[in-house]
């Protein structure tokens, strides 16, 4: 209902509007994902995308299209992944601390150490490891890299930055900014244990019926040609004319452009 009268609005139809939202969700999907690939020097026509969320597998082939990326992966729930991630992931924890060219870095950071671990520890966090790391940055620069602490973190700094930018001033002197340490450990198995609960049940319908798959009636080894929907109860996943779906081992969803 909202829809119809937007579209009554917009004087269009439904269809169009509906087509416009999707377009305009992909692009601004695909700005967001160039920012965090080319931005860097990483060229995401070598990648696959992985699609997850409620939302992700349906923008995820046209999202891809504008990328020029040729593998979207889905995998089984995409609506829960994130959530399961966290449950079955260590926890972490971490702490900053903003720092000068003359901080005792390495004193510093065993205080930041103390307190993540006491932090981690209070969650029920077992075999705690600590990554101390420092960002730095040209002396006068506005943005910093991130380096292992170490006992030649400037060193690593200048070959970080030569990595992520093709240039390194090995005569400019490299300050400290920020320290951060960083925390790991596992929670009691007990509660992972539970965290591998079985997978959601999609809603089952009739299999095929005008390009509308049920997930949950796939098997490994099927191939669906676009343009089709594959619906479960997290998630739909939507693949365009010119794309093929393959059906992996494990359920995921492996989709290819102009792929026959």
């Amino acid at each position: 209902r909202a829809g119809r009268a937007l579209a009554k609005r917009a004087r269009c139809s439904l269809r169009s509007l509906c087509d416009g939202v999707i377009a305009v969700a992909a692009a601004a999907t695909a700005r967001a994902l160039r920012l965090a690939s080319v931005a860097h020097g990483h060229d995401p026509r070598r990648a696959a995308l992985a699609a997850f969320g409620g939302a992700g597998p349906v923008l995820a082939a046209e999202t891809a299209a504008l990328l020029g990326i040729e593998t979207v992966l889905v995998p089984v729930d995409p609506g829960t992944f994130a959530a399961e991630g966290t449950l079955l992931s260590p926890l972490r924890g971490d702490a900053a601390l903003v720092v000068g060219p003359d901080a005792e870095l390495k004193a510093d950071a065993a205080k930041l150490g103390e307190r993540v671990r006491a932090e981690l520890e209070a969650e029920g966090a077992r075999h705690v490891t600590l990554r101390a790391e420092v960002d730095a940055r040209y002396r006068g620069q506005a943005f910093e890299v991130t380096v292992p602490l170490g006992g030649r973190w400037a060193h690593a700094f200048h070959a970080a930055h030569a990595d992520r930018y093709g240039f390194a001033l090995q005569e400019r002197v490299v300050e400290p900014v920020r320290l951060r340490v960083r925390g790991e450990g596992r929670e009691h198995a007990r509660r992972r244990r539970h965290a591998r609960g079985e997978p959601l049940v999609p809603a089952r319908f009739r299999v095929r019926k005008g390009g509308r798959f049920a997930r949950a009636a796939l098997r490994a080894g099927e191939r669906l040609q676009g343009p089709a929907r594959v619906e479960e109860l997290s998630g739909t996943t939507w693949i365009p004319a010119g794309w093929t779906v393959d059906v992996l081992g494990e359920g995921t969803l492996r989709l290819r452009r102009g792929r026959a």
